[in-house]
C-alpha cells in the first residue's frame, strides 16, 4: 500500500483491532504522532474495541449441543423433488423437450 492510498479513517479501526501489519501500523503512528485531533480519535476506537468484550453476556454453550443438532440434522428428510435430470426428462416428454430444444439451440 502507498503512502497516498493510505487513508487514517480506514486505518485506525483496523490499528485498534491489532490487524495491521508492521508498515501500516507505524503509518498510523506517525500520524498520531503528528495530529492532536487523530490522537484523539484513535484513542476512542482503542476505548471502543476494549469494551467490546463486556458488551454481551457469556453464555454457557450445553455440553451435548453437537450431539443434538447433528441428531436432529439425520432426522430431516428431505422434500421430494420433482426435478427431473435432463436425460430422464427428454425421455419422460420427449417431442415438447425436442421442441424446446430447437427453440432454445435455433433450427438451421
Amino acid at each position: 500500500m502507498n503512502a497516498e492510498d493510505r487513508c487514517f479513517c480506514e486505518l485506525a479501526p483496523l490499528y485498534a483491532l491489532g490487524l495491521l501489519d508492521e508498515s501500516q501500523r507505524r503509518w498510523v503512528e506517525e500520524q498520531v504522532a503528528a495530529s492532536p485531533d487523530l490522537a484523539v480519535e484513535l484513542a476512542e476506537l482503542e476505548a471502543s474495541v476494549a469494551a467490546l468484550s463486556y458488551g454481551v453476556d457469556e453464555i454457557s454453550i450445553a455440553p451435548d449441543l453437537k450431539h443434538r443438532l447433528f441428531e436432529q440434522l439425520e432426522q430431516v428428510d428431505p422434500p421430494p423433488s420433482n426435478v427431473l435430470p435432463f436425460d430422464r426428462a427428454l425421455r419422460a416428454d420427449t417431442p415438447r423437450s425436442l421442441i424446446i430444444l430447437v427453440a432454445i439451440c435455433g433450427y438451421r
